[in-house]
């Protein structure tokens, strides 16, 4: 459900840029609306990284200037970028908290356009219940565009229905939706998703003929100068449908031009280098709240030693307060060093790739200039045969596989597998896993499963009601010994240990 449903956000990326109110500020160089008019011209270009980085000075530099929709604006795009992404979750936070700053400011139109942005995130994570909620309070808000509000009743209505399983209602919805959109002539865009939509439908139902039918109609559109996510999304369903046709031929096809397209849109590395940013951001402005509320607290600190004095009873619940802290703060300290402990990893893990690749790109170069007596490129292999381009490509592929964590958690994920998905055999795919990490791939696949653990038993917003069990099982492992022994390895804990901290860390900082 969530892959079918990713090209909905990039429709409702235009609520954050259509119809604003007057943004105003000053359009000095660096200034709000700069940032984020750059940062628009790079999310519809496809290159979510850098828009992602304009977006987070953006909001820096919004609320600086008092610049509430410039804010609401950069907000809204930095959750639909994380929703393109894949990254549902982290996007869902963002619309929130557009959603509660809009609301605390009064202003009813955004959030009308977060509410519906919400419902849509709550789709896509399979949450019917307060998908409906937040529908209701969608249509409950004032839309100063009548059409983008009747668009979107019909629009969403097909994203619950098609989340609760009900295909005839959703595909009612969807041909309301496109049937509107093609009649009020509305950018290209929205018919292109509720398009999209109907082969999806089709999919669902097992009628891969028609799916193929409605995603050749929208790659067609998007050719002449789609978005192109959009494009990428297209390539890979048709993949998908052809597979289910039986021509695996075209399936390849499909599939290479998904890959390859997918690889200039979605760059991983730099898209962390801005998410990092983004990260520093929001600690920044965490620690300017903190630092506020220990201002306060050491005021009333002052207030209550006066007190203590006269009364015991207030000095043993100030005693006791004192020792939960220490603990907290202990507690805290330790999942710090731990989580430090996997970014450093992480990142000597990327730096072990990048190295490795700009090592294949030196050797690339050099035998470019070599040149044979007869004017041709000297092309060396190495010792199982491949050369210096295809060990890049393929190293690539192997690490975007492995950063799927829908792909790696299933139970079944294995080293053919994996070499079935990137196009090659173990033989390749074991070598350069080994020569790149100097690991093997049980190993690179424990540490990519065992992040995801940690993430998860950190959460204890959204995994709180999820027993261990189940959070191994959602990861691929088939017992509490194979899963305990991974996370030890790799974090030097069990998971229940791990979990505890984290969760009295998160309740410390509340």
């Amino acid at each position: 459900m969530k892959k079918l449903l990713t090209l909905y956000i990039l429709v409702l990326s235009l609520l954050m840029t259509a119809a604003l109110p007057a943004l105003g500020g000053d359009k000095m160089p660096g200034g709000a609306v700069e940032l984020k008019v750059k940062g628009d011209a790079c999310y519809n270009a496809g290159r979510f990284s850098e828009a992602l980085d304009y977006y987070t000075r953006g909001l820096d530099k919004a609320k600086s200037e008092n610049e509430d929709n410039l804010y609401y604006a950069c907000i809204g795009n930095i959750g639909n970028i994380y929703a393109t992404m894949g990254d549902y979750k982290r996007a869902l936070h963002y619309y929130i908290k557009g959603y509660e700053a809009s609301e605390t400011k009064g202003n009813r139109e955004m959030q009308w356009r977060f509410a519906t942005n919400i419902v849509a995130a709550y789709c896509m994570m399979g949450d019917v219940a307060n998908a409906r909620v937040f529908f209701k309070q969608q249509m409950s808000l004032p839309g100063t565009d009548v059409t983008m509000k009747k668009f979107y009743f019909y629009n969403n209505q097909s994203l619950i229905a098609r989340t609760d399983g009900n295909l005839r209602m959703a595909e009612y919805y969807t041909k309301a939706a496109l049937d509107y959109a093609t009649d009020k002539r509305m950018p290209q865009s929205y018919v292109t998703s509720e398009i999209m939509c109907l082969g999806d439908i089709r999919m669902e139902v097992g009628d891969a003929d028609g799916a193929m039918r409605f995603y050749a109609e929208c790659r067609d559109s998007l050719a002449r100068g789609g978005d192109k996510a959009q494009l990428v999304s297209v390539y890979k369903k048709m993949a998908e449908a052809a597979l289910q046709l039986g021509d695996s031929a075209a399936a390849e096809r499909y599939r290479h031009r998904y890959l390859s397209l997918s690889d200039s849109v979605f760059n991983t590395a730099q898209f962390n280098i801005a998410a990092g940013k983004l990260f520093e951001y929001e600690n920044a402005e965490t620690k300017k709240r903190v630092d506020g509320l220990v201002s306060r607290g050491r005021i009333q600190l002052i207030i209550i030693i006066v007190f203590v004095a006269l009364a015991a009873a207030l000095a043993l619940m100030y005693a006791a307060l004192r020792r939960k802290n220490r603990m907290l703060t202990d507690a805290r300290q330790t999942l710090m060093r731990k989580n430090e402990e996997l970014t450093a990893g992480d990142r000597r893990q990327k730096k072990l790739l990048e190295q490795y690749v700009n090592a294949l790109n030196a050797k690339q170069n050099a035998r470019g200039e070599g040149a044979c007596a007869d004017g041709r490129a000297q092309v060396e292999r190495n010792e199982i045969g491949l050369d210096a381009e295809q060990q890049s490509r393929l190293l690539n592929s192997i690490t975007s596989v492995l950063e799927d964590v829908e792909t790696i958690s299933r139970s079944d994920f294995s080293l053919n597998m994996l070499a079935d998905m990137v196009g090659t055999n173990t033989k390749y795919v074991s070598w350069l896993i080994n020569d790149t990490y100097h690991k093997n791939f049980k190993t690179l696949l424990n540490e990519y499963r065992i992040r995801e653990a940690c993430r998860r038993l950190a959460d204890a917003e959204h995994y709180g009601n999820v027993t261990i069990q189940a959070i191994y099982e959602q990861l691929g492992y088939s017992s509490a010994s194979g899963f305990i022994n991974a996370f030890r390895n790799v974090n030097g804990m069990t998971p229940s240990a791990y979990m505890k901290l984290a969760r009295q860390g998160a309740v410390g900082k509340e």
